[in-house]
């Protein structure tokens, strides 16, 4: 055994969590790093509780989706045991109101394009670059009037 090795079983005397073997000098039972392993399978009360959030697979929900979600884990708050449950259901909320607002963020920018390499790569094109670009602004200013209300609730 080499000196990291005795080193590292002198100081952490816990069982090996990748083999299961004891440390050489023996189990050491007291110590805080003397623990039990982790079962293999989830508690009934973990199992029974995750078991709700089917919709936390998917990845590419829609707007609606979760504003619905968001209603559902606001109600459930009232419901849930105190403890490790209302931290998951209050986690859950700020993530949901968190995606809600990125995706109003998202909203309010909008789509930008940026021709100006059109522009350096072909010269003689940047007059009809010119024209594309103060349509879009006129576009874009259109767009910021007709959002206007959704720019002022959101503070920008």
């Amino acid at each position: 055994m080499s000196t990291g090795q005795q080193t590292l079983t002198n100081t952490q005397r816990h069982v090996s969590t990748s083999t299961g073997e004891e440390p050489a000098s023996g189990p050491v039972t007291g110590h805080p790093y003397a623990q039990k392993p982790l079962p293999g399978a989830p508690a009934a009360v973990e199992a029974s509780f995750y078991a709700q959030y089917p919709w936390c697979l998917n990845a590419f929900p829609t707007i609606r989706e979760v504003v619905r979600y968001l209603s559902e884990e606001l109600d459930k708050l009232d419901r849930v045991q105190e403890g490790w449950q209302q931290s998951e259901v209050t986690t859950n909320i700020f993530l949901l109101s968190c995606a809600i607002m990125d995706a109003v963020d998202d909203y309010l920018v909008g789509n930008r394009y940026d021709f100006s390499k059109i522009s350096q790569l072909l010269p003689l094109a940047r007059p009809a670059v010119q024209a594309v670009e103060k349509l879009l602004d006129a576009a874009g200013r259109l767009r910021a009037a007709w959002l206007f209300r959704l720019h002022h609730w959101r503070g920008v």
